[in-house]
Formats: C-alpha cells, sequence, structure tokens
C-alpha cells in the first residue's frame, strides 16, 4: 500500500466510522477499487487507534462525567442528579452486552457485494424514518425519561435492548453502526443530542472490542509483518483528524434534523451497485 492509498484508506475509515454511511461497507468497497485483496492487520489495528482517539477527544468531558457518576453510584454516593446519567450508562452497557452476543452469532456471515449496498439501502431508510419520527418529539426538556426508554424488559431498560439489537446487525457491512444506533435510540423517544452522544459512545467498547477481536484472531506473523511507517503513519493521522471533522460535523446534522440528507448519498449509490453499474 502505497501514500495515497493509505491517505484515502485513513479518510475513508475516521469519516465512515461516524458518519451514517457505513465505514465497514466503504472500506470493502475501496478494497475492491483499488485492487488491494488484503489490508495489513498492523494497518487495519492502527485505524481502530486512529478512529478511538477521536471519540476521546471530542467527548472526553462526557466520559469523564460519567465515570465520575459511576464511582459515586459504587461508593453509594450519588447525587440526586446523577440519576439520567445511571440510566445514560445502563443504556450504554446493555446496549454492549446485546450487540456483542449477536455478534457472535453473525459476524462469521459472508455477503456478496450486492449484498452490501443492500445494506447502504437498509441505512437511507433507517435515517429517513429516523428523522421523520423525530419531528413528532416535541418535547425537548425531556432526555431519557420519554418513549421506550422509561420501559422495562425483566427489569432490563427496553432502550438498551434495542439499540444493542440494532447494532449488532450493523456488524453486517453496508449498515451504518452510527446511523443504526441513533436512528434506534430515536425510535425510543430519546433526545436529538442525546441519541448522537449515546451513539458515539457506544463507538467506544465497540471499536475497542474489533480491536480485541482483530488482535486475537490475527496470526503473530501478521502482527510483525513489515509494513512501511511512512503510509502507516500517514493512514493514523488522517483517520484521526477526518473522525474528529466527521464527529463535530454529524452532532450538528443530528440536532438540526437532518440525518436523511445522507440517505441522498446512499439510495444511488445502493442502486447503482444493486443494478451492477459499480463493481
Amino acid at each position: 500500500m502505497n501514500i495515497f492509498e493509505a491517505f484515502i484508506f485513513g479518510i475513508l475509515q475516521g469519516i465512515a466510522e461516524f458518519l451514517p454511511i457505513s465505514s465497514s461497507g466503504h472500506l470493502l468497497l475501496a478494497k475492491r477499487w483499488f485492487g488491494l485483496e488484503e489490508v495489513p492487520l498492523i494497518f487495519d489495528l492502527a485505524l481502530h487507534v486512529a478512529t478511538l482517539g477521536a471519540v476521546i477527544l471530542v467527548f472526553h468531558k462526557i466520559i469523564v462525567r460519567l465515570i465520575q457518576v459511576l464511582f459515586r453510584w459504587i461508593l453509594r454516593k450519588s447525587l440526586p442528579n446523577d440519576r439520567e446519567d445511571l440510566i445514560y450508562i445502563a443504556v450504554i452497557v446493555i446496549a454492549t452486552v446485546v450487540t456483542a452476543a449477536l455478534g457472535i452469532l453473525i459476524k462469521d456471515i459472508e455477503l456478496s457485494h450486492k449484498m452490501v449496498y443492500m445494506g447502504f439501502l437498509y441505512t437511507a431508510v433507517i435515517l429517513i424514518i429516523g428523522s421523520r419520527v423525530t419531528q413528532k418529539y416535541k418535547d425537548e426538556s425531556s432526555v431519557l425519561s420519554s418513549g421506550l426508554v422509561a420501559k422495562k424488559f425483566w427489569g432490563i431498560p427496553l432502550t438498551g435492548m434495542i439499540i444493542g439489537v440494532f447494532q449488532g446487525f450493523a456488524i453486517l457491512p453496508g449498515i451504518s453502526r452510527s446511523g443504526s444506533t441513533i436512528s434506534a435510540a430515536l425510535f425510543c423517544g430519546v433526545r436529538r443530542d442525546r441519541a448522537g452522544e449515546i451513539s458515539f459512545l457506544l463507538s467506544i467498547p465497540t471499536i475497542l472490542g474489533g480491536f480485541l477481536l482483530t488482535l486475537h484472531e490475527g496470526q503473530a506473523e501478521s502482527l510483525s509483518s513489515q509494513v512501511p511507517w511512512m503510509p502507516l503513519l500517514v493512514a493514523v493521522i488522517s483517520a484521526f483528524f477526518a473522525g474528529c471533522i466527521a464527529l463535530m460535523f454529524l452532532l450538528r446534522l443530528i440536532r438540526e434534523m437532518k440525518l436523511h440528507y445522507f440517505a441522498l448519498y446512499l439510495i444511488p449509490l445502493s442502486l447503482l451497485g444493486i443494478l451492477g453499474i459499480l463493481p
């Protein structure tokens, strides 16, 4: 992989990891378009680290606050206004567990390239529906206490389970993780800004889990294979900065209820692929 290809892959990873267009689907297509049969394992791991760093940088204040709330709860010193953040944490934990369980079942499913394009179309549909659902919730004072958020199944917050299922299926290439989780949160009545935060905070255990799984499944010789340091560095830097920009850009679009704009890109792309016009 040369420097230009590394730059393109880094930009794609950074943008598509967070924008609701599916990073896995776009990276698969990019490999095919560039004629790359396999990306070095160390390269894949480095891109995971770069996008994880972008999330932590953009959301560091919220992450610190949630950690403080969690420690107060563990020490039984919770404050009255910690309740909302505790629900927030519970939703994230439950969604992560459900995603992991579902991911184990479907991670080995192999899809044709046309199925990837169908994943793009599915993502476009849920983005449009999510934007329409958002307009029905007029009370912006409620954050995590409206709609399905307050309901439980066997004592478990239903919102976390629903978001986890949506995120679990987003393991399939072509289905956007961020688009799925944001839309699922909106379906449940979560406020727009919180839906975005939940989605991106959920990406931390998801990206970290993907990193550890890739590391576990990778062969030692694959990790130690010689990869030119310059393309690797270019990919990491471009993925990190593209990820930061994509995160801030998408948060603004979520607040403005413009998620459906991405469907204007995904629908033509998916149809061109399904019809065989794109490889």
